[in-house]
């Protein structure tokens, strides 16, 4: 027992008492103490602590994931990936350049790199953890001089190569002189649908390896949708439908793909993950570049997913992933007609649902760092990169292409490697 005196002020503590509940079953400890005050009340605190080891457990939110892909003609064509093994110093020289009035030409002494001033780089880390930078040729000071150019941030800054050999004249600016590198480069060549095909096998077989010892309910589930031409499988009215299967129809003498769900979403394990890269396999390339096509089917299966979803499921995210090689059509060339609706429905899907639209493009001028041609533009805006763009016209706010849902092979990262960050 504990009692305090009476200060006229606060309510005083009269007793205290604690009991412990010597009951550890699942190695957790009670501890109950009450106080009661001057002014006729009681303060009851409750505590409880661990015996024994303490466990840290995380637990992933499920995701439900429909891959949409590109099954067009030119699917079946080849594309070529880089791969940088090192950078090697590379310094300048003097070299003769040539200037033509009508027929004459005049001779120039020059100091750089003449023509072969690709795959240059700068070191703008330390020489412990060198981090390299492409540097860009931006032409001749007055003197003969290379400049080149390169960004940190939003500053564009000039710089001089490093040069071997004697220079017999004064540059022009006060731009730093530096050591440039330039790129060791490996070169592949393979074709696009088997690429892709790869890509989306290793994407399944690591969703299934993180699927081990799970609940069907609490897997990551996977389907997969081709795209091509402007028609819905195995009816003539337009309607779009659900049905399984891999279809094709003939036009003009040609065989084109249906857009089409090929599976629909399954849950990722040993046995559906066999079904799945069977029916990835199975794909064929023949007809157009419709993602609008395959952007309905996509936003259809999410929105039915508690068909094949088992009840009582935790909350699940949703994710698309679209895979294409060149411009949306139901034809040739960039239609922004298409381009528009695929925004449109995207959009819809984002706001309406939260899903994550994701794209990886392997056209020839695919550049997840550019936004100002028609490809480029239109990846950015159809992905999460901006969520509330409606148009090729209309970005929305708060939007950023640094957001990371448009990424396409490049030096460092490969197909396969763009499947596997997804999830």
């Amino acid at each position: 027992m504990t009692v305090f005196a009476d200060t006229g002020s606060e309510p005083i503590v009269l007793q205290s008492s604690t009991m412990e509940n010597q009951n550890q079953a699942g190695g957790v400890v009670y501890t109950k103490t009450s106080t009661a005050k001057s002014d006729g009340t009681v303060d009851i605190t409750l505590t409880a602590h661990t015996t024994g080891e303490v466990r840290q457990t995380s637990k992933v939110t499920p995701t439900d994931i429909v891959l949409v892909l590109d099954v067009s003609g030119s699917m079946d064509d080849n594309y070529t990936t880089s791969v940088i093994n090192g950078y090697n110093a590379a310094n300048g020289s003097q070299y003769t350049y040539y200037t033509w009035n009508w027929l004459v030409p005049t001779a120039h002494t020059g100091y750089g790199f003449n023509n072969n001033r690709n795959n240059l780089y700068i070191n703008t880390g330390t020489v412990q953890d060198p981090v390299y930078t492409e540097v860009t040729y931006n032409g001749r000071d007055a003197n003969g001089f290379d400049i080149f150019e390169y960004v940190t941030g939003t500053t564009e800054v000039m710089v001089y190569p490093a040069l071997s050999g004697t220079v017999g004249a004064a540059r022009e600016h006060d731009y730093s002189v530096v050591q440039l590198y330039r790129a060791q480069i490996t070169s592949t060549t393979a074709n696009k649908m088997e690429s892709l095909q790869d890509a989306v096998k290793a994407f399944i077989d690591t969703t299934a390896q993180m699927n081990e010892g799970l609940a069907d309910s609490d897997m990551h589930t996977i389907s997969i949708v081709k795209f091509a031409g402007d028609r819905y499988a195995n009816n003539t009215s337009g309607t779009l439908t659900l049905a399984e299967g891999n279809g094709r129809y003939t036009e003009s003498g040609n065989s084109y793909n249906y857009s089409q769900v090929v599976k629909g979403l399954l849950p990722v394990n040993a046995a559906n993950a066999a079904t799945l890269k069977t029916a990835v396999d199975s794909l064929v390339p023949g007809g157009a570049t419709s993602v609008d096509y395959g952007l309905r089917l996509a936003e259809a299966i999410l929105m039915n997913r508690s068909i094949v979803v088992a009840e009582g499921a935790v909350d699940r995210n949703e994710v698309v992933v679209v895979f294409t090689d060149g411009d949306p059509n139901h034809g040739n060339g960039f239609d922004t007609s298409v381009a528009n609706t695929c925004i449109s429905i995207a959009s819809n899907m984002e706001s309406a649902a939260n899903v994550k639209v994701y794209g990886v493009c392997i056209a020839d001028n695919a550049d997840a760092t550019d936004i100002n041609t028609d490809i480029n533009q239109f990846m950015h805006y159809m992905t999460s990169n901006y969520p509330n763009a409606t148009s090729m016209t209309d970005a929305g706010t708060g939007g950023s292409m640094e957001n990371g849902y448009y990424m396409t092979p490049d030096n460092s990262t490969s197909l396969s490697m763009i499947f596997e960050s997804i999830i």
